[in-house]
Formats: C-alpha cells, structure tokens, sequence
C-alpha cells in the first residue's frame, strides 16, 4: 500500500458536491422496512412449523427477531429464503453483513441498520406475581435483580450505536410488560396496580420507542396483549394473567413508523389484527412498519456470497466510494484490526494495484481463501479509517455421502438424510438397511446433486441401521455412509451437548405417550421428583424437543414422565459449566 495522504483535488469534489445537493432541494429516498418478533414455542413444531413459516408470508415481514427457535432458524430461514443469524436468533430477507454485541447489521440496501433480538428469562414474573399477592416493591425488586442486570450491556452497546447514528431495531419476548401498559386509566386490568416497570421506562429515557404503543396509544381499545392466545391456542388456564411482553422498539432519526400491528389466531380478537388459523405459537407475533430514509452518502461493500469454498475466486461489490484512484478494499481475517500489512489481499476500486483511475461503485475479484472467517473493509485515499465492512466465511465444501439429522431416534419418527455427490438425474437413492443388510426403506434423491431426503414415518422396529447413497439405480456407494439407532422405550436426551451457565436447554424426548399432559421437569441432581425446577408439556406430540431456560453451573438431571403423574419413564444427567 501507498501512505495516506490528504487530496486537495477530492476536498474540493466532495464541498461540491454537497453544495450542488444543498441548493438542488432534493432530499434522501426512503424505503418501506417491516420489523417483526415472534416467538415461534420450542421450535415452532408444537402446532405445525408450517403455520410459523406462513404467518411470517402473511405479515411480509423484511426482518424477524426470534425467540424459542429451537434449533430450527436455518430450517425457518431456509423455508422462507433469508438469511440467518443464529447467535442472536436473527433471519432477514436483506443480507446480514456483521455480527455486533447483542445483534447484527442488516444491509437492507439504502443503507445498514442494527438490529437486536433478546429473550429475557420468564420467571420471577411480575404480573403473576402481582396476581398471587406480592407487592409492587417486591416484583421491582426482582425486575431490578433480574432483567436490568440481563439488559445492562445491551443498553450500553444500543447508546453507543445511536450517537453513531445507526437506525436500530430492538426485537424479543421481554417476558415483563411495559410502563406504558400499567397507568391509572387501565388500572383495574391489573390488580388496581399502576407500575414502572423499569426495562421499558430505561430505554424510553435513552429515546428508544416501543412501536406498537407509539402506532396504538389508546390503551382501552388496543391493549396488544401478545401473552397469550393459548397454549395452543385457544386452550388458557382460568387464572390467565395477560400481558403485552413482546415488542418491537426503535430508534433513530432515519425511521419513520407507519404502523403497528398483532398477529394471532383470531380476527375477532381485539389483540389480533392479522390472523392466521391455526396459530402455530402460544405467543402473539408484534410487527411494524417503517419508511427508512436513504442514506445518501452511503458508502457499502458486500461479498457476493455468505460463505464461499476454498480456491474459489472471493467476489466483492462496493459503492458509495469517494471517487478517488486510490480508495481501495481489503480482505482481512475477521479477528484481524485495520493497519499496514494487515489485509490478507487488497485491491484499488479499479481493480488494479497501481490505481490508475477512482471508481465509485462495482465489483472486484480476489484470489481465494482458505477456510476461516472473514471481512471484506473499504477504505478511502490509501487509509486506514474504515469506511464500510461486511462479514463472509470460507467453508469447506460437504463430504460426498449421507449425514443422518441425529444419530438416536424414536418408533415411527420422522428421519431426515442430507446427502451429497449426486450425479443429479433422479436415479441416485438413499437407503436404510438393518443389521442384517435387509433394505427396510430407500428413496430417490429427486435429481438434485445435493439435498434432503425425508423418511416420513420413520422406523417401526428398534435396531441400528446403515444409511447409504447409491449411485444411478445401482449399488455403487457415493461417499461416506452413517448409521442411526432406533429405540422402543422412553427416552430424554440433550444430544451431547454440555450447556454452559445461562444458555438455553433443549432437551429431546422419544416415544412419549402421546397424552397432551406427558411431561418434561428439570431437577438439581438427586431431587425427588416432585421437587422439580421447571417443566413442560409435551404437548401430545411422542417426539419432540423442548427448549427450557438456562440454570446456573451445577449438575442436574432431565426427567421425563406420562400423563400428569410423577412416575418417572426417563431420565439423563447432564452438568451446567460455567462460560
């Protein structure tokens, strides 16, 4: 790289420029943006993951903070085509180009926004707790302990993107009303209680607003409840408490809210506006709608793809450049801070090394990468101060052969293969063979070279199986081969994985019995079973996952029983480790 050095000649392009667009009286495009949150329950299975898939169709959501995905956001992603972020449970239809504190950086095109997602722990909760007799003092003083303490570095991370002047968005299931919710004038709806409640009042004290309160102030006709419709729907406990816990905020001077609205079950209700029968979640979804002004000066790079495979060529778009012979893009690991000889590659807009002329906007291509986590950063005039940056990934391409989804199924449970190294015309197929090598199921891979197959009625006998891809209607083996177990008997698993304090818990049980009030408790190690720590239905389903909220370090067991009783069918230890 050439030094930094100050350009007189550009100086003056840009005051120009600025004075033209000054004296023009045009002003800065925007685009409609709509922002939901929904809480999909465990996955978005206890229903039909269909009916989660198309309440997000009929809001036409542009970005959607998650909660309870359960393992399935790539799958909800994949269903409706956006990108995904799993950390902070984020999927988009615009690119997700960074990873920030609490959140992502959407590229929605004009311009990037931040957008956070959070899913704050259920219990204690206030308004139940008001309902069985605590005091106000009391349940402020847990929100004070609990969920301040949970939001504290979020706040500081969502102020410091403001004085950037970032557009935010803030999405989740806040599991505590608003402040904005529990005035004098509805007081009667809430045990005659009127409450600050204080995650709500500090972020409108930072100037971050609730969009479905600002869009529907009258508290009477729209209370927006979203907890709950029904756990499903419209099944409620006589002594329900409901509430408005799920919210989209906002803040910035580029956001314009045009509307707010609630997705539920039913039209009739007066907390639904938009429905969608049957309602796949015991939440109701929030979503809004914003004109977001362009950002006119916008400069932006964007890698072509998400994640690219070794020795293939890394492709970058960028515009908003300055104009200058010597702006130029480099490729840095992600980990890597800006500085000279810090760029793993590195190219002039005009796609040269001696930057021969400035180029505003296009595309350049650098030599491949091998497998890491990188950034793509644009910088003007041979600097260092960034500009723009965009996140991608180098990923080794998938092994030839078949990858079962787990390795430890239920009697009749749905079995997912993913396959590749097809030779793409249809006849290639997937088996499953028992231990005697007796074919038991097989399917066509439907002339896609690599995919899915999905045996829908799973197994019927226990036993262990090979899982094999053949090629073109014969038995030559295409890559590698894996093998599944099948079980008869109740079964509670976390699938290996080792929590650490904090995270969520998902546990799976196999071969329930089918009893809507079959039952999942989480217990300290060596606890009688009635002394559990938290619990679940299973919903009927015999099969399933359940997401539970993390615990502290320690060991504890997950038990499994049938049909309200405390007769234990299952158990499995597991050990919670500090981060």
């Amino acid at each position: 790289m050439r030094s930094a050095r100050f350009s007189f000649k550009n100086a003056v392009a840009r005051l120009s420029l600025v004075l033209i667009l000054s004296f023009s009286g045009l002003s800065a495009q925007s685009q409609s943006l709509k922002v939901m949150s929904f809480n999909i329950w465990v996955g978005g299975t206890r229903v039909d993951f269909e009916q989660i898939v198309a309440a997000i169709q009929v809001a036409e959501a542009d970005i959607v903070g998650v909660q309870e995905s359960s393992g399935n956001l790539a799958r909800l992603a994949g269903a409706l085509g956006f990108h995904y972020q799993n950390r902070n449970q984020i999927i988009s239809r615009f690119p997700i180009v960074a990873e920030i504190p609490g959140g992502a950086l959407v590229d929605i095109g004009s311009r990037q926004v931040a957008v956070y997602n959070v899913h704050l722990t259920p219990y204690p909760y206030g308004p139940y707790d008001l309902r069985d007799g605590a005091s106000v003092a009391e349940v402020l003083a847990n929100e004070n302990s609990r969920h301040m303490n949970e939001m504290a570095a979020l706040f500081s991370e969502i102020e410091t993107r403001m004085a950037r002047g970032t557009p935010l968005f803030l999405t989740g299931d806040f599991n505590v009303p608003s402040h904005l919710d529990w005035t004098a004038e509805v007081a009667d709806r809430h045990f005659g209680h009127v409450v600050t409640w204080p995650v709500s009042k500090r972020l409108e004290t930072m100037g971050v607003h609730d969009a479905y309160r600002r869009a529907n102030p009258n508290l009477a006709q729209r209370p927006g409840y979203t907890w709950t419709p029904g756990y499903p729907p419209p099944v409620l406990e006589d002594d329900e408490k409901h509430d408005r816990i799920d919210f989209v905020y906002y803040a910035g001077s580029a956001l314009q809210l045009r509307a707010a609205r609630n997705l539920g079950h039913d039209a009739a209700n007066v907390n639904t506006d938009l429905a969608v029968t049957p309602w796949g979640s015991d939440h109701r979804a929030v979503l809004a709608q914003f004109d977001v002004a362009a950002d006119a000066d916008r400069a932006t790079v964007v890698p072509q793809k998400a994640t690219f495979q070794p020795g293939e060529p890394i492709v970058v778009d960028f515009a908003g450049a300055a104009g200058n012979a010597d702006d130029w893009v480099g490729l840095f690991d992600a980990s890597s801070p800006n500085g000279p000889g810090n760029s793993l590659d590195w190219l002039y807009t005009d796609g040269t090394r001696t930057g021969s002329s400035g180029i505003q906007s296009g595309s350049l291509s650098f030599q491949s990468l091998p497998v890491g986590r990188y950034q793509a950063r644009l910088f003007f005039n041979d600097g260092y101060d960034q500009e723009a940056a965009a996140d991608f990934r180098v990923v080794a391409p998938a092994a030839d052969g078949v990858v079962a989804e787990r390795t430890l199924y239920g009697l009749n449970q749905r079995i997912r293969v993913a396959y590749s190294g097809a030779g793409g015309d249809g006849t290639d197929w997937v088996d499953l063979e028992n231990e005697a090598g007796t074919r038991v199921a097989w399917l066509y891979t439907d002339a896609a070279r690599a995919g899915e197959v999905t045996f829908a009625d799973g197994l019927s006998s226990a036993g262990v199986y090979q899982v094999h891809l053949y090629c073109c209607d014969g038995y030559e083996v295409i890559g590698a081969t894996d093998s599944i177990e099948v079980t008869a008997t109740a079964t509670v698993t976390l699938d290996g994985v080792t929590p650490n304090a904090g995270e969520a818990i998902a546990v799976r049980f196999l071969n329930g019995s089918g009893d809507s009030r079959d039952w999942v408790g989480l217990y300290r190690k060596g606890a009688s079973n009635r002394r559990f720590l938290t619990w679940q239905y299973t919903a009927g389903l015999t099969h399933g996952a359940l997401q539970f909220d993390g615990l502290s370090a320690g060991d504890y067991e997950a038990r499994f029983f049938f049909a309200n009783s405390y007769r234990r069918e299952a158990r499995v230890a597991f050990t919670v480790t500090e981060n």
